[in-house]
């Protein structure tokens, strides 16, 4: 599967990311890569990396969504790294309703779009076309 990166950061921070899961024995599967492709679009979500994904439990800390640190865009990125990862649809992890900022019209009305698109290639592999699994930076000719 192709898969487009936003800049080489993004690339590398992907890399880095799943090679360090697999290195640490866990399986890099459809739920983690779209939650590391997506945490590594933008500086913040790649520096808050250890506050969004705990690597001891293998799970996803909803607390970030609270954080200081956190703007309009990495709150929208985390929301969808985190209903791709096992369904959330609340910042409450308490609660089974869909509040409306996971409502595709808000999570997807960001810069981001395009790549919010790959991340949904990377949870449901059956829907994407075959390919030779090359990586690309947008903008850049990198493969």
């Amino acid at each position: 599967m192709d898969i487009r990166f936003a800049d080489i950061e993004h690339l590398n921070f992907y890399r880095d990311i799943c090679t360090r899961a697999e290195a640490g024995g866990k399986r890099v599967d459809s739920y983690f890569r779209p939650l590391a492709y997506l945490c590594g679009l933008t500086p913040d979500t790649r520096t808050h990396f250890q506050n969004i994904f705990d690597w001891e439990d293998w799970s996803i800390c909803p607390e970030a969504l609270s954080a200081g640190w956190q703007t309009g865009s990495s709150l929208r990125i985390i929301r969808l790294a985190f209903n791709l990862w096992n369904g959330s649809g609340s910042d409450d992890p308490e609660s089974s309703g869909m509040q409306a900022e996971y409502l595709p019209d808000n999570l997807f009305s960001c810069g981001y779009m395009e790549f919010f698109f790959e991340a949904l290639r990377l949870r449901f592999p059956e829907c994407s076309s075959p390919a030779g699994g090359n990586f690309s930076v947008i903008g850049s000719g990198t493969t």
